[in-house]
């Protein structure tokens, strides 16, 4: 299981995961085993490598992935799953909160503008402005 956020590039140093009690509750009680994957804040298309490459591999031949995805974390995760690999290995993908439809925040001015300075003041990984637009609503009804 993967858990996948917008920002979390750099929400994850700053405070402890929204879904830490339900991780270590799948694991102590249920036995399942759970990989966080804290994306880059880039685009949905240059996530999908970096999934593929933190995916666990499967300790069992039959074992499958259950994926849930927060936020921009689920658009992500829909990219991904159109690689045959991914989607043939997976027997579920859970939304929380997920930006399936995109968000209005895709739309605000670029370049020199608020979301430029967003980034240079964050130092995060990845390209806000990219994560951004893979969120653009026009964008999300052309992949859905």
């Amino acid at each position: 299981m993967g858990l996948l956020r917008f920002l979390s590039a750099c929400a994850e140093a700053i405070s402890p995961s929204a879904f830490e009690q339900a991780e270590e509750h799948l694991r102590l009680k249920h036995g399942i085993d759970i990989t966080r994957i804290p994306v880059p804040d880039d685009t949905s298309e240059n996530n999908v490598s970096f999934i593929m490459a933190h995916l666990p591999t499967p300790k069992a031949q039959n074992q499958k992935y259950i994926l849930v995805g927060h936020s921009k974390g689920v658009v992500d995760l829909q990219t991904a799953l159109q690689y045959q690999t991914l989607k043939s290995a997976t027997v579920a993908l859970i939304s929380v909160a997920g930006a399936v439809h995109g968000s209005p925040l895709a739309d605000l001015p670029q370049g020199p503008g608020v979301l430029n300075k967003m980034e240079i003041s964050l130092g995060c990984g990845g390209k806000i402005i990219g994560a951004l637009q893979s969120l653009s609503p026009a964008r999300r009804r052309n992949f859905l």
